[in-house]
């Protein structure tokens, strides 16, 4: 099969001064209301968003430390994973309380129920070790740890743990 090479049009000289071009669109009118935009700005976290570090007698008494701590400041924190080392302590990182990630595209699938969610992946998160005397809370090393990924809560019933 061969193909054809396409038609070109050329315009003449003498038929391009005799040609008109489209008028250009015409401008919306002028209205004489003002729009008028209000910008708000974003709330942040506090700088002193992170626990103290410290020592606590018992696991119950950081985890309820670090929330009253949290409670005012806009967030909450959930165990959100814990391990046992070789010497028998416990390892526990608390996170903040929607920082789970979000659900995969495969359960998205038809039939399921579309539903919305109030996980933002955020890393913020402390680490708190077990010892003989006790229980220390430790800020995590890398800096991403100690930042959130969005706003603070306007109100602290928005998170289960301050219900």
């Amino acid at each position: 099969m061969r193909l054809r090479k396409p038609k070109i049009a050329y315009i003449n000289q003498k038929n391009a001064s005799n040609a008109t071009c489209p008028a250009p669109p015409k401008s919306p009118p002028k209205s004489p209301l003002k729009i008028i935009t209000k910008i708000t700005k974003m709330a942040t976290f506090p700088d002193d968003c992170l626990p103290p570090e410290g020592f606590f007698e018992s696991r119950q008494t950081l985890y309820e430390s670090i929330n009253a701590y949290a409670k005012p400041r806009g967030y909450a924190f959930t165990t959100q994973r814990s391990t046992k080392g070789d010497n028998g302590f416990l390892k526990v990182f608390y996170a903040y309380d929607r920082s789970r990630r979000q659900p995969s595209l495969d359960d998205l699938r038809e039939g399921k129920r579309k539903t919305t969610t109030r996980i933002t992946n955020c890393p913020f998160s402390v680490l708190a070790k077990e010892s003989n005397e006790g229980w220390t809370l430790k800020h995590r090393p890398e800096v991403h740890f100690a930042i959130h990924n969005h706003e603070p809560s306007l109100h602290p019933s928005a998170h289960s743990v301050h219900r």
